[in-house]
């Protein structure tokens, strides 16, 4: 469950990130926002240009209680949406704020939780996931960002998770719990026509979707290559970078990095839809300790390579210029 991998966002301590200097010298490939170690059990948002420099901390003075998860950029890259329990409370909520930390507005406040934003392409929306029910669980929810006309579009029994926009803003993208898995599906803004698109279940977990720039391909995580391969699965499930078409054709092997020690999860897109960030985490066999690191990877699978400065950084988001 997308959930509990949040949650151990939350729970695993780690180490401090180093603030690069010069921020705002501007480098080829844009900028990425990542969740990184803070001070014991708290991590921060980080932005940082592809390459790994200029990296620096939003909200550095923030309560050392607080904690952040599932950004996601504006369309024009000036401001995230994330969620977060800012105060220290036990209830996430969904903020949006610059890049310097300022302008700090809470657009989702509720008792349930309210994870993994995503900003429309248009800017006027907000969609999300949040448990407003117990009988229902996870639902996809979508609201203006000034917080007003907030609807759930999917009412379902299932768990709808990691939700995002397509390019055009008319469709969204998110994982569906299915028996032993994930499945990934489309549907209309509305919550409409949904669709399946890579089917999981049985074993089979497919995992935190992102649509290309160009609207024709899905890339996701998933252990489809595992099942195949074995029949006693792992503790930890070895992810690995997938591409798709979105009408479900087309399926593509991006990664093959994961292992019993490592495993390839949340991909996003760099603007030109050529190269792929995700998260690269490393068990260290020696320390028994769980390591994360930023990679990046062309769509061929070539030129793979950890980004500099990035050690615990997670789930990264690439902004869309």
């Amino acid at each position: 469950m997308i959930f509990w991998l949040l949650v151990l966002v939350v729970l695993m301590g780690c180490g401090r990130i180093p603030v690069a200097t010069d921020p705002d010298a501007e480098v080829p490939g844009g900028r990425i926002a990542f969740i990184g170690g803070g001070d014991e059990f708290n991590f921060q948002l980080y932005v940082m240009w592809s390459d790994g420099s200029g990296l620096k901390t939003i909200l550095p003075d923030v309560d050392p209680r607080s904690d952040f998860s599932g950004q996601s950029w504006s369309p024009d890259g000036r401001r995230l949406v994330f969620a977060s329990n800012l105060g220290g409370n036990a209830n996430y909520d969904i903020y949006s704020m610059d890049l310097d930390g300022g302008q700090l507005t809470k657009i989702v406040s509720d008792s349930g939780g309210d994870f993994a934003p995503s900003w429309s392409p248009n800017g006027q929306q907000i969609a999300f996931q949040a448990k407003r029910s117990a009988e229902t669980g996870w639902d996809i929810y979508v609201v203006n960002v000034d917080g007003s006309d907030e609807k759930n579009i999917t009412h379902s029994v299932e768990d709808e998770e990691v939700v995002s926009w397509s390019p055009d803003g008319t469709q969204l993208v998110c994982q569906v719990g299915e028996i032993g898995g994930t499945s990934i599906y489309v549907m209309d803004r509305d919550g409409k026509n949904r669709r399946m698109v890579v089917a999981g279940g049985g074993r089979v977990a497919h995992e935190t979707p992102s649509w290309s720039p160009d609207g024709r391909r899905i890339a996701f995580a998933s252990n489809l290559h595992q099942v195949q391969q074995s029949v006693n699965m792992v503790a930890s499930a070895e992810y690995e970078i997938y591409t798709v078409a979105v009408d479900g054709s087309d399926l593509r092997r991006v990664t093959y990095v994961s292992d019993a020690l490592h495993a390839a999860r949340w991909p996003t897109w760099d603007p030109s839809g050529t190269t792929l960030a995700f998260e690269l985490s490393e068990v260290s066999p020696v320390a028994v300790e769980t390591y994360w690191y930023i990679a990046t990877v062309n769509l061929d699978g070539l030129n793979f390579k950890k980004v500099p400065m990035t050690r615990q950084g997670r789930v990264p988001r690439w902004a869309p210029n």
